[in-house]
């Protein structure tokens, strides 16, 4: 009878050790690929706030090339407005130097008004 209840006894405890040794490993296991979980998540964060600046830098390169866009439309405008002949132009060069620098001059003028805008 004492022989069986310590063969209970023995049986019981390899149990329990064995339990232990599984709660170990598991815990290991998931120590391991937890900390994977986290970088992965951490990775995902970083990649999404990455995405999130690149949106904001296209969304103002967009603004600028708008602006780009649209005083090069006044320029051709004005050169349009202008409409000076090549033969003109080729006999007369005082003329096109003129007309030159009255476009650079506005046009300078123009970027001035627009960083002051920008300013405000």
């Amino acid at each position: 009878m004492i022989a069986l209840a310590l063969l209970f006894m023995f049986i019981i405890c390899l149990l329990w050790v064995i339990a232990r040794l599984f709660q170990k490993y598991f815990d290991t296991y998931d120590c391991l690929y937890g900390n994977e979980s986290n970088y992965y998540r951490e990775s995902q964060k970083l990649y999404f706030q990455a995405e999130q600046k690149r949106a904001s830098v296209e969304e103002i390169n967009n603004e600028i090339n708008a602006l780009i866009n649209e005083r090069l439309i006044e320029v051709e405008q004005k050169f349009s407005a202008l409409e000076y002949d090549n033969n003109l132009s080729a006999q007369n060069p005082e003329i096109v130097i003129n007309t030159l620098k009255h476009v650079l001059i506005s046009y300078l003028n123009l970027l001035k008004v627009g960083s002051h805008n920008h300013e405000h």
